[in-house]
């Protein structure tokens, strides 16, 4: 995903953007392990397995 700003303007300071990538990838990641393991745990296969 990219955002694309008009030249000058900044949203939101390096560090903002990378803490809100940050939570935003850990809370998918905790969330796509979650429903792995309960896949797992009913005998099925894992639906996406990078």
């Amino acid at each position: 995903m990219k955002l694309f700003l008009p030249e000058g303007q900044q949203l939101f300071t390096r560090e903002e953007v990378g803490q809100y990538v940050g939570d935003v990838a850990a809370q998918a990641y905790r969330q796509g392990f979650a429903e792995a393991v309960a896949t797992i745990g009913r005998g099925e296969p894992p639906r996406h397995m990078h």
